[in-house]
């Protein structure tokens, strides 16, 4: 089968176009838009955190993390899929919305003087990645959308052990943007308000009777 005549017939795969552009969006905006007069969105509390090296490998887990998603839901369940896509893109494309209307930064990074493998992961992780445009974190929000659609869906695959390793998964990912001086807990704060948004705004692609994606899936586990 041809690529062309693939795309005409699963036409779902098409909403991946969202995401490529959401993805060079984002690297326009970091790499050429840099405000005279950001925003600190850091606290008290953050300059407190304690550092943490070695979770570095928790952060690190995302970019496998979203990809599996992905692939996951378009094989294995459509309507869920859809799901992913919408909360995905809504918290993506509203969150580059933010970072031009509102420009933001964190002066939490702590110098690193060690040579070993996670310190140089993360010196690795501060070159592609400036202390800016943080609030809210895309690494948050994209998780939890991630874990909602886990939690709903039906598969078979995905029994309770393999939900909780998820959700434990999700939860080192999150704590790991705050133990690496990635992002202040404002950040996460107002992810973990972003994807709910998302959440409760998601159609439903399972039962046309229910008005949004949770209504479609009341006996999820």
């Amino acid at each position: 089968m041809s690529i062309k005549k693939y795309i005409k017939e699963h036409k779902e795969i098409r909403l991946m176009v969202f995401y490529i552009i959401f993805i060079i969006l984002f690297a326009l905006i970091q790499k050429f838009i840099i405000p005279k007069y950001p925003n600190l969105v850091t606290n008290e509390i953050d300059y407190i955190m304690p550092y943490n090296k070695y979770f570095i490998i928790a952060y690190a887990l995302w970019w496998p993390l979203i990809p599996a998603a992905f692939i996951f839901f378009y094989f294995r369940d459509t309507k869920s899929f859809k799901a992913l896509c919408f909360q995905m893109f809504t918290v993506c494309f509203f969150t580059l919305y933010i970072y031009i209307i509102y420009p933001s930064y964190i002066d939490l990074r702590r110098p690193i003087t060690e040579s070993d493998i996670f310190s140089n992961m993360i010196l690795w992780l501060r070159s592609i990645d400036p202390p800016r445009n943080v609030y809210p974190s895309l690494h948050v929000s994209e998780t939890l959308s991630v874990c909602y659609v886990v939690y709903f869906c039906k598969d078979k695959f995905l029994t309770k052990p393999v939900k909780y390793i998820c959700y434990i998964i999700s939860i080192l990912i999150i704590v790991s943007t705050l133990l690496i001086d990635q992002h202040a807990i404002s950040d996460i704060v107002f992810s973990i308000v972003l994807s709910l948004i998302a959440l409760l705004a998601c159609p439903s692609f399972e039962d046309e009777e229910s008005d949004n994606f949770i209504d479609g899936r009341k006996d999820a586990p």
